[in-house]
């Protein structure tokens, strides 16, 4: 069980495949360069109104970077996993540290 460095997929990062004990290749570690933030879909807030309506979303990114399976489709990217520079982010941009995902927002 090791992590190895591999050729990063998405530009700006770094990337990590995990091999497991048995041998079977089974996750990306994926880790944005310095200045930079990754987002991940999961990591997106959504904001409803008193009705259930939603509002708006605050998209969520990390510096810390995030893990994917081995087989994750990085041509659909059905995540969005993509880098900015942190001083080039939206406006209403939320930059997460942990593996948190944010709850839903009621207005």
């Amino acid at each position: 069980m090791a992590w190895t460095e591999v050729t990063p997929i998405i530009p700006n990062t770094t990337m990590q495949m995990y091999t497991s004990i048995s041998g079977n290749n089974t996750n990306y570690k994926i880790t944005p360069i310095s200045g930079y933030a990754l987002h991940d879909k999961g990591r997106d807030r959504a904001i409803y109104d008193q009705n259930g309506n939603l509002v708006s979303i605050t998209l969520g990114f990390t510096t810390v970077g995030t893990t994917c399976g081995i087989n994750y489709d990085f041509v659909e990217n059905p995540r969005e996993l993509y880098t900015v520079l942190v001083d080039e982010l939206p406006e209403n941009a939320v930059i997460y540290g942990g593996g948190t995902t944010p709850k839903p927002e009621i207005m």
